[in-house]
């Protein structure tokens, strides 16, 4: 008896079933393709077409963020931005969310770096004149209040207590208070000292405030009022800030070996004249006074003519994402190069950089007030010169504790710092 076999076309079936269909797995793989493509693509054309997000912490920098808009420097770069409040601490998670990709940023920056925030500082915005209040330096019992140990009038206080012939280190104790509470601290004797920014104007609540500062053999150097530039060999306001413009200033070169370097304030050791009140309070030292006079004629064609980057230190910087710079350097210029151009229009324009923050409610107060707090800076962007202040930053933030006492310096440094543009200022 003959058994049939089962299947036994089943081959030559499958091979025509699989022949049909092929074409229509081919159709269906295909359509799957271009379907994840065309997702791809609208996804990063929309992340393309969202506003950069550049983030702010202080007044004062959002007041650059916003002149910048004002003026159409983000525009003519071809980037659009978003300005956003931050705290410092959740930087990371921002950069990472790319809810920002940078913004304005103080000494806030190196503890984050440290911590393992993504971030490189681009170039310098503005920057403050140290002044000094209180009670007369006596070696090993100076204790100077500050907002943060590493903040720019400590790292700068540090400098001119090294001049003096001080230790910043075994001399000072250093103490740490909001910047509205230094005066008190050092009225109640919990501070000798203070380090801050310089006020506009005196404050007549303060038992100094009727003090005057005039610096022995300086008569006459003061009054300019927060100009930026770099006498002899341009001052950063030129038409490009992406241009070489000029010798490297060697105030703060070589910032890890920092006794031997040129240090701050170097040219103006004097103790100042009728300085000290009858409780004892003294203005040790107000760096704004030591501006060197500007050559006859000088002032009229560059108001910048004759100053030189040791009579200020950098406050505030442009921080952006390291993985923004590696992935998108063009914009990382853009943005760098609109920020400069707002920082050198606020420096030219201060009444209606004031007029705008009071009108935005940036800065509280009337537009005399906020005169008096955008004046109070130099309005001085440069990528040189902040490259040397943030060597200082790390150097003194390494020698009190504030970053590990092991830290490579010179590593750290060129992990952040990154060379968007090229040197000016």
């Amino acid at each position: 008896m003959r058994v049939k076999k089962p299947f036994p076309d089943s081959p030559r079936k499958l091979g025509r079933s699989l022949a049909f269909l092929s074409p229509v797995l081919t159709l269906l793989a295909l359509g799957t393709f271009l379907s994840l493509t065309f997702l791809a693509n609208s996804a990063l054309a929309q992340e393309q077409a969202k506003p950069l997000g550049l983030g702010y912490a202080q007044p004062l920098g959002r007041l650059v963020i916003e002149v910048a808009i004002k003026e159409g420097y983000f525009k003519e770069e071809g980037i659009e931005i978003a300005a956003l409040e931050v705290d410092p601490a959740k930087y990371k998670s921002l950069l990472a969310s790319k809810d920002i990709v940078g913004g304005p940023l103080n000494y806030k920056a190196l503890p984050l770096a440290q911590a393992g925030t993504p971030l490189a500082i681009t170039a310098g915005l503005y920057s403050g004149f140290l002044e000094l209040v209180g009670r007369p330096l006596v070696a090993g019992k100076i204790s100077l209040a500050s907002e943060d140990p590493i903040s720019g009038p400590a790292v700068a206080a540090a400098r001119y207590f090294r001049l003096q012939g001080l230790d910043p280190v075994k001399d000072v104790k250093w103490l740490k208070f909001p910047p509205d509470e230094l005066a008190q601290a050092v009225i109640s004797g919990e501070a000798s000292v203070l380090a801050r920014w310089q006020l506009a104007k005196p404050d007549p609540k303060e038992p100094w405030s009727n003090l005057k500062y005039e610096p022995k053999g300086q008569e006459g150097h003061g009054g300019h009022e927060g100009h930026g530039g770099h006498g002899g060999h341009g001052s950063g306001h030129g038409d490009s800030p992406d241009h070489k413009n000029g010798p490297k200033h060697s105030s703060f070169s070589e910032a890890t070996q920092a006794d031997e370097s040129v240090p701050l304030f170097a040219h103006h050791t004097g103790a100042a004249d009728d300085s000290q009140s009858d409780a004892g309070y003294q203005i040790i030292f107000q760096a704004r006074a030591h501006l060197p006079k500007a050559p006859p004629g000088a002032a009229a064609a560059n108001p910048h003519a004759g100053h030189t980057g040791e009579h200020h230190f950098y406050d505030t910087f442009v921080v952006l994402d390291r993985d923004f710079i590696k992935n998108n350097q063009a914009k990382a210029m853009a943005v760098t190069r609109a920020l400069i151009r707002s920082s050198r229009w606020i420096s030219d324009n201060k009444d209606q950089a004031a007029q705008l923050a009071v009108d935005l409610k940036i800065l509280p107060g009337s537009k005399e007030d906020a005169r008096g707090e955008v004046g109070r800076y130099m309005w001085m962007p440069g990528v040189s010169q902040a490259r040397e202040h943030l060597k200082t930053y790390i150097h003194e933030a390494v020698l009190r504790g504030e970053l590990p006492a092991k830290l490579d310096e010179k590593v750290f440094f060129e992990k952040i710092f990154a060379q968007v543009l090229p040197d000016f200022s």
